[in-house]
């Protein structure tokens, strides 16, 4: 691939304000009486999974967080992602097709643990053709009948076992998410934007390049400390 991709994935190998695993809620109300850190059982309109749309997100949401301390730039968070005012305003250079929602950030104890200002956002589009099925080695959902179980009209990922991008269809794209599969909720950037990204110094994110991906995940290289993987 002329200008390679590098997916965004979370620092999880121990930074500061970074957790290995987000335990938070997303509330548009709380109040005494509510178990801030109870099940959502109903997903509201907005927190719809794998419904890509412009969303109409109320005036603010309650981030709800159990840890001492949040201070992470980007992480990816249910059906959207969690980031900083800063990465924010960086991605929204390159993507238009986004909608956001400003969030007040409380712990479970409903302590301030944060001094930055966090959205959480959404893609309202995604590159349908950027995944090369025909290349690329997977596994797919099944459904309970032994039937493969479908995404529009690409089958749903349950595991990628080699990843392959469509060139022909990303090459040109400078960020972009793909559709319909277990990086749904990550971000895709070019090398070109790569540069960009690493000058702003964001806290708490790896760039792995595509072709890394995998032997990344199935070793759990992203619990051992680094920033960046490329060739």
């Amino acid at each position: 691939m002329k200008n390679k991709k590098f997916i965004l994935y979370p620092d999880l190998s121990g930074l500061n304000g970074v957790p290995v695993f987000l335990d938070a809620r997303l509330w548009e109300h709380i109040d005494d009486k509510k178990d801030l850190m109870s099940p959502v059982l109903k997903n509201e309109n907005w927190d719809c999974w794998y419904e890509y749309r412009q969303e109409k997100f109320p005036e603010k949401l309650f981030f709800i967080v159990k840890a001492p301390k949040i201070s992470f730039d980007y992480y990816p968070f249910q059906s959207g992602l969690v980031v900083s005012e800063e990465f924010l305003r960086f991605i929204q250079k390159y993507m238009t097709e986004i909608s956001f929602v400003p969030l007040e950030v409380y712990s479970n104890k409903m302590k301030t643990i944060t001094t930055k200002h966090y959205y959480f956002l959404k893609f309202n589009s995604y590159l349908i053709n950027g995944f090369d099925y025909d290349k690329s080695e997977y596994v797919p959902n099944m459904s309970d009948n032994g039937k493969i179980m479908m995404m529009n009209t690409n089958p749903w990922i349950a595991k990628v076992e080699k990843l392959v991008l469509n060139e022909k269809n990303v090459n040109n794209e400078n960020i972009f998410c793909l559709h319909g599969w277990i990086f749904f909720n990550k971000i895709f950037i070019s090398e070109n934007v790569l540069k960009t990204a690493l000058e702003n110094k964001f806290y708490g994110i790896r760039y792995i390049e595509v072709s890394k991906i995998v032997e990344f995940y199935n070793n759990k290289d992203f619990l051992k400390k680094g920033s960046i993987v490329v060739e």
